[in-house]
């Protein structure tokens, strides 16, 4: 029996996926800022009526994972 697989992990170089419904791995999502988590959650659900808020957050937390990862020189 397998389990079911998520998409890649949006960080770059990370070779985990996400969980389904997930945006990122574990490790990583850990690392996102709590204002822009909550961020992403409220508007994952608002996303039928504002797509863009949920984009515009959504880029943002990776960015921030990804900030941090650069000025630490390595990966979660």
């Amino acid at each position: 029996m397998s389990a079911a697989i998520g998409a890649p992990c949006p960080i770059k170089d990370c070779a985990k996926h996400a969980k389904p419904g997930h945006l990122m791995c574990w490790p990583h999502w850990r690392r996102v800022p709590k204002a822009l988590n909550h961020a992403v959650f409220d508007t994952f659900a608002n996303l039928r009526n504002d797509p863009t808020a949920y984009i515009q957050a959504k880029d943002a937390a990776i960015a921030a994972v990804e900030a941090k990862e650069a000025a630490e020189g390595g990966a979660a």
